[in-house]
């Protein structure tokens, strides 16, 4: 059972093929099994996303993206509409914002946006010789790299677009740190082989958990 309080969910796959299909596949240089596997894993994947950044409504927990308990404030201006200086000033806000929440004890080392705004810093020039990019430039240039001592790290989300899953275009400042936030997980586990007349059958099994953000004042949206 994890800090909310619901056990962690089971999740588990079969996955089964005949002595045909085997044979079948290696003829053709693409086998099955691995294939089977492949896909399988991808599932895996983007279910563990969902549950990681935006959570279950079939369990009614919530994902990285969408706490109830994080204050949020808003930037003065859409960033298409701003300067490189304004943007950089108002992420300079977000990230004070979290630090007054802890009492000045934590500045967040991260930083989630959405792929078009990432596009946006990724795209936008600072340097005269033009060959710096905002994105680059903010990595160094923030209160976060001057209390931290290292960059800030900045990763693009596609969950935090307006969707129905949050408002508006979001940003999400935190500290990635198991003392603030993580996600119980027991790692994918397979049965051993079972031959059942013509069919070869293994079926992979683990547990998924919910995020626990254990300080709702070091995250702010």
């Amino acid at each position: 059972i994890n800090r909310t309080g619901l056990p962690l969910t089971p999740w588990s796959r079969q996955l089964a093929w005949t002595v045909y299909e085997l044979a079948a596949a290696m003829q053709l240089g693409r086998p099955i099994d691995s294939q089977k596997l492949e896909a399988m894993n991808q599932v895996y994947q983007l279910n563990l996303d969902r549950q990681v950044y935006v959570g279950s409504k079939i369990l009614n927990v919530k994902g990285l993206l969408n706490q109830e308990g994080v204050k949020t404030s808003n930037a003065p201006k859409p960033w298409k509409q701003s300067t490189a200086d304004e943007i950089r000033a108002s992420i300079d806000a977000g990230l004070t914002n979290a630090w007054k929440q802890t009492g000045r004890a934590v500045v967040p080392d991260k930083m989630l946006i959405s792929p078009d705004e990432y596009a946006l810093l990724v795209s936008t020039i600072v340097s005269t010789a033009g060959n710096r990019s905002l994105l680059d430039y903010l990595t160094e240039n923030t209160i976060a790299y001057k209390q931290n001592g290292k960059p800030l790290d900045i990763q693009p989300v596609k969950w935090l677009e307006k969707d129905g899953v949050v408002p508006t275009n979001r940003a999400a400042f935190y500290t990635q740190d198991r003392k603030y936030v993580q996600f119980p997980l027991v790692p994918l586990q397979r049965t051993p082989m079972e031959y059942r007349d013509l069919r070869q059958i293994v079926t992979y099994y683990g547990k998924v958990g919910a995020v626990e953000l254990r300080y709702t004042d070091t995250m702010h949206y």
